[in-house]
């Protein structure tokens, strides 16, 4: 059973990391992050659901748009593999409990904090 919820909160780990980074992207660009749907930052087009998936989709389309073929930035690949694995991780060491909870909050805001500042000092 301890498999089981450490692969849910991988999952759930980094569909919250995908999001984070549109967040990460669109944010300082002052681009809607609730009404616009995914789409490519080179070409604009709009993203099918199953280009959306994460991790997985980076990996099917080898870091390009499905569309442009323009790079996808590896640092959102990034984004969704180590909040997936900081999930995981978290829930493997102290199982389904308040500490987990308390836990992964401080982390994924220590995280997002980080990676905001990093894209900060990117836009410099």
């Amino acid at each position: 059973m301890e498999y089981f919820y450490t692969t849910i909160a991988f999952v759930y780990g980094a569909i919250l990391g995908s999001f984070s980074g549109v967040l990460l992207e669109r944010i300082p660009r002052k681009e809607d992050f609730v009404k616009k749907p995914s789409h490519c930052v080179s070409c604009d087009t709009v993203l099918k659901p199953y280009h959306n998936i994460p991790i997985v989709s980076w990996i099917i389309l080898r870091g390009k748009c499905a569309y442009c073929k323009e790079k996808i930035p590896k640092k959102l690949f990034l984004i969704e593999l180590f909040t997936g694995l900081l999930f995981a991780g978290v829930i493997f060491l102290f199982g389904v409990s308040i500490t987990m909870i308390v836990a992964v909050i401080v982390l994924y805001l220590l995280f997002i904090i980080y990676m905001g500042k990093t894209a900060e000092e990117e836009d410099v």
